[in-house]
């Protein structure tokens, strides 16, 4: 009777547990179920380099059409304000939980972009991706808070930087911020890299 007793005890404790660890591991399969499903409709090919893999990328998430008048006739994702990042960028994890939002809503800041971007990146190439977050002077004010996305292409980090590609009025031409050295030059016109944090991303 006892025996038996224990056994159920130690049933109940392991189905406890079992269940106490699912959810994360369901979360971390799900996300990047997401992330493979969206990395597939981009259309990449299997000759493709990793340069060409991160252009087609860039072009998917930037996309931005315009008509005659100047109005936005096709977009794949749109803006919406950070309002929360300072408080959510404390949590763990956070550019997951941005990227997620992100192919939820279908908007989002340069948070949400730069980490959206990260990860298709990561999933296509099995680079190494970093999210930076600091300062731009890219939409014409000096120190405009920012979060761009760079990549590490042999030795050196490329900036990847969408929604800046998708909204600066400096852009005269597309794919101006893809695959972007950088350069004292770039550092001095467009991005603050003093004070600027980086996340690796990961899934």
């Amino acid at each position: 009777m006892k025996k038996k007793l224990l056994a159920t005890v130690f049933a109940l404790f392991a189905l406890t547990l079992l269940f106490s660890l699912a959810p994360a591991s369901a979360q971390a399969i799900s996300f990047k179920k997401r992330i493979a499903k969206e990395v597939k409709k981009v259309g990449l090919g299997k000759e493709d380099s990793d340069k060409e893999k991160l252009k087609k990328i860039f072009q998917y998430v930037s996309l931005k059409e315009k008509d005659s008048k100047g109005n936005i006739k096709k977009e794949r994702f749109g803006y919406d304000r950070p309002y929360t990042f300072a408080k959510d960028s404390k949590q763990k994890n956070w550019t997951q939980k941005y990227a997620k939002k992100m192919l939820l809503k279908k908007k989002g800041s340069c948070y949400q972009y730069a980490a959206l971007y990260g990860y298709m990146a990561l999933k296509a190439t099995g680079l190494k991706v970093q999210v930076g977050v600091g300062t731009t002077k890219g939409y014409g004010n000096p120190n405009q808070p920012h979060a761009w996305t760079e990549v590490k292409i042999g030795k050196k980090w490329y900036i990847y930087d969408t929604i800046m590609d998708k909204n600066s009025p400096l852009v005269k031409k597309p794919l101006t911020y893809c695959a972007k050295k950088k350069t004292s030059k770039v550092k001095k016109q467009y991005y603050t890299y003093r004070g600027a944090k980086y996340y690796t991303l990961k899934f």
